[in-house]
């Protein structure tokens, strides 16, 4: 399987901008983290860059934006989600979410952290909605408020998968990895837009435009560096 190491190290938290067209609020960070990422049988060294972003959307209330797609097969995307504050009295469900859909979003894959709400537990979930209002979800694993959750997004020829990544703590670092939790399966859409959606969260989310393919503006920018 596919393992995502390495240790995060601080490099040039200095320069601001909206690299994939969404209003956020406060300034956008430009980080740089170093991860080792290894594949069976080659190892292979990338750098990953995370482009931060924090949101605080109220009670009942939805923040959703586009990612800017470009990549139409064998595609990937990595993001990561860390939740400060889940809305537990409103009657909506509050989560950190992304959308793959199809162009006229009426259907496809959510997938995120969102928080259960008879046991007030967040849960990492995968949920399917079909054109005929039906829908399936799938729970994951649970998660905790302020813990770091990585999701891979990949897809082509049909098929996607959804890898979740989470930090190995040690006493001066921290490692990001392969937690072994996936989910994957048949695209039922065609594939055209991504988005994130944020429902009565506080929530950081971090964009890593060096570990993607689905826009080489980005990669432009993660390779100048």
């Amino acid at each position: 399987g596919r393992i995502h190491a390495g240790r995060l190290r601080h490099y040039a938290p200095h320069v601001c901008a909206r690299y994939w067209k969404v209003s956020c609020q406060g300034k956008v960070l430009y980080r740089i983290y170093l991860f080792t990422l290894l594949f069976m049988p080659n190892l292979v060294l990338a750098k990953s860059v995370l482009i931060d972003s924090k949101h605080s959307v109220p009670s009942g209330q939805v923040e959703m934006r586009p990612l800017q797609i470009q990549c139409k097969n064998n595609c990937y995307l990595t993001t990561h989600l860390v939740a400060k504050k889940f809305d537990e009295t409103s009657k909506w469900n509050s989560s950190a979410m992304y959308v793959f859909a199809s162009a006229s979003g009426n259907e496809g894959i959510r997938y995120g952290i969102k928080l259960n709400k008879k046991s007030l537990i967040p849960e990492i979930v995968v949920e399917y909605f079909y054109s005929n209002k039906e829908s399936e979800s799938f729970v994951l694993s649970e998660s905790t408020l302020g813990s770091w959750e990585g999701f891979k997004l990949s897809w082509g020829n049909g098929k996607y998968q959804i890898t979740l990544l989470r930090q190995e703590k040690h006493e001066e670092y921290s490692i990001l990895r392969d937690s072994g939790i996936e989910h994957s399966g048949n695209v039922f859409f065609e594939p055209e837009t991504l988005n994130y959606m944020f429902i009565g969260v506080d929530v950081l989310q971090y964009l890593d435009i060096g570990e993607q393919n689905v826009n080489q503006e980005w990669l432009k920018i993660a390779n100048g560096n």
